[in-house]
């Protein structure tokens, strides 16, 4: 599979270098490549023969492969590099092959009739081809196992973005720029950075890079300076503004520095129905149409003083005699920060219900006078209170007395009873003492006297009895046995006893 031709050395830089080419699968890659033999002469490191050239659809044994990770400069088995690169130094052909361990490389690129053993020598674009001379792990061109030099050809392409990347650097520049406004800083910005993200990481070609150059001239001419809106030109400043519950507030009171023509209005409606600090925002819409929303405060007030908003309710109050009533404990729903005092003082010298007037002065200085009813008690009991005296009292023997007939100043409501019976029997003094239970069921003892009598005369109480007695003849001696006794004084002495005999029974029917 390979042929010989004559036998002859040549200048390399005037003699083409003749391979025999095929297209072999190299991975995913369509890959040329060509080997040769050592020859009659060395470029370099590079040993090029026209001698005898070798083509394989494979090359069994070879330790180079493609390296087609580096998809900028390795594409469907043609290799690209970029001038504008290859003058920042990031271009090295070798990083286009991957060799097995230990093995090494030298290339030299041929493009028309020039061949160049560095890549920097490259000056011109258009289509080249780099040629890879394969060492062995000793130094040694690497010998194939079929007898061939390891040599590996691939067709490269050189192109240069230099002047479109110059172009897109400089609109970039030009595109930050401020002055601009920013929609189209913003569009030509992502114009030059798509741009310039495909010549990172794609390999180009004439056509292309024209084309390119040609939407960076339209990107630039999209560059255009703002138009300043009325929105932008204006800054209105909020302003406070108080208005009473209930009113709507003017969205042009609330602002300053509002351009004529232009119309406010607030964004929602401002909540008045309760007192407080509220915010909103006003919606300025400028000759323009352009819009501005500021930001603002309404103070909702009510106008009304506090003893208008306010109707304290009377609570009464009850306080012991002498003591002086608190006028806060004689109302409800009194706001905080208010006064209270009684209009005129109280009299709590006597007990009773006593009407009073308590005067609320309001935070705002207004006032109400709301009248109370005051309870002035006296804390004492009854018998604390009171003082009976007893009163002696005089019953007849075996009569009972009656207890409230042994007192004085005793109070309507209370009872009164003998702490024990009186012992009413006998005539004479008797201590007693009444209990008087008052209408509170507190009690007083108040010892009294009892004098019991017998109202009977002398001779209702008492029954002499006769007594015989004889007297002698005469007429002026008593007979001592009474036989000589007249007629006439013994019928006396019958009639009186007769007489006391009556009495007595009349005076027990009238008792």
């Amino acid at each position: 599979m390979f042929r010989r031709s004559k036998n002859n050395n040549y200048d390399t830089s005037q003699t083409k270098q003749r391979f025999s080419i095929k297209k072999f699968k190299f991975g995913a890659a369509s890959v040329l490549i060509g080997i040769s033999f050592l020859g009659g002469f060395t470029q370099g490191q590079f040993n090029i023969s026209t001698d005898t050239v070798f083509a394989a659809e494979m090359i069994p044994g070879s330790a180079a492969t493609l390296n087609t990770s580096i998809t900028k400069n390795m594409q469907n088995g043609n290799a690209y590099i970029d001038l504008y690169d290859v003058k920042l130094g990031k271009i090295d052909p070798l990083q286009l092959i991957v060799l097995k361990q230990g093995f090494t490389a030298t290339y030299v690129i041929k493009q028309g009739t020039q061949y160049y053993g560095d890549v920097s020598q490259l000056q011109s674009t258009g289509g080249a081809r780099v040629t890879y001379n394969i060492f062995s792990e000793n130094g040694q061109p690497h010998v194939k196992d079929d007898g061939q030099t390891d040599i590996v050809s691939v067709s490269l392409t050189v192109y240069d973005t230099t002047i479109l990347r110059e172009k897109l650097d400089d609109l970039k520049k030009k595109a930050e720029d401020p002055k601009w406004s920013e929609n189209s800083r913003n569009e030509v910005l992502e114009g030059v950075h798509t741009i310039t993200e495909d010549l990172d990481n794609n390999p180009q070609t004439e056509t292309a890079i024209n084309d390119k150059i040609t939407s960076v001239d339209e990107l630039d001419k999209k560059l255009v300076t703002p138009t300043i809106t009325d929105a932008e030109k204006n800054d209105p400043t909020g302003k406070d503004q108080t208005v009473n519950v209930g009113e709507q507030p003017d969205p042009s009171q609330s602002l300053t520095d509002v351009p004529a023509g232009s119309t406010v209005a607030y964004k929602d409606p401002v909540d008045t129905k309760t007192p407080g600090e509220k915010d909103a925002v006003v919606v300025v819409t400028y000759p323009d149409k352009s819009t501005d929303e500021v930001p603002v405060k309404v103070t909702v007030v009510d106008p009304r003083t506090d003893a208008e908003k306010n109707d304290p309710t009377g609570k009464d109050q009850t306080v012991n005699v002498g003591e002086q009533p608190d006028p806060s404990q004689s109302l409800t729903d009194v706001p905080a920060g208010s006064t209270v005092a009684y209009k005129d003082p109280v009299d709590t010298k006597t007990p009773g219900e006593k009407d009073a007037v308590v005067v609320v002065t309001y935070p705002d200085k207004s006032t109400d006078e709301v009248p109370v009813k005051v309870t002035v008690v006296d804390p004492r009991t009854d018998a604390e209170k009171n003082d009976p005296t007893g009163k002696d009292q005089t019953v007849n023997v075996g009569e009972q007395p009656d207890p409230s007939q042994s007192l004085t100043d005793v109070p309507a409501g209370s009872t009164v009873a003998y702490k024990d019976p009186v012992d009413t029997k006998t005539p004479g003094e008797k201590d007693a003492v009444v209990v008087v239970t008052y209408p509170d069921k507190s009690t007083d003892e108040v010892p009294v006297k009892v004098t019991v009598v017998d109202p009977r005369t002398d001779a209702e109480k008492n029954d002499p009895t006769g007594k015989d007695q004889q007297v002698n003849g005469k007429g002026n001696k008593l007979p001592a046995t009474g036989e000589n006794v007249a007629p006439f004084f013994n019928v006396a002495a019958l009639t009186i006893l007769a007489s006391v005999g009556l009495l007595s029974v009349s005076k027990k029917k009238e008792d």
